[in-house]
């Protein structure tokens, strides 16, 4: 859930933000649990929101928000949320995302 959080908020993947990584870099990554917030895709993004990514994608699984937790962070429960709209930027980076994403494995598996 982490990890599909923040790459909607972003349009980035937590683990190969530039999308030039290796397979083994990406796991690596994925095994420390090693991933930022870098300015360029989150400064539209709240330090609530980015709190619920950081206990979401947690390397050891007792730290991990369980569900309950989740659904009672006041990001997720909506009493701590921004009413301004995402910015375009971020919809771009999603797109462009996905254009990487299809020239990477192919029309036909990526929507």
């Amino acid at each position: 859930v982490g990890v599909i959080l923040y790459i909607m908020l972003s349009g980035v993947h937590p683990f190969d933000p530039d999308g030039q990584s290796s397979d083994a870099q990406i796991v690596e990554r994925i095994l420390r649990a090693e991933f930022a917030f870098d300015e360029e895709y989150w400064g539209h993004v709240s330090p609530q929101a980015r709190d619920v990514i950081c206990h979401l994608i947690h390397m050891d699984p007792a730290q991990r928000y369980t569900c309950e937790q989740l659904l009672r962070h006041p990001w997720v429960a909506g009493t701590d949320v921004s009413d301004s709209p995402m910015p375009l930027t971020a919809v771009d980076h999603l797109r462009d995302l996905q254009s990487k994403q299809k020239r990477q494995f192919g029309q036909g598996l990526v929507g």
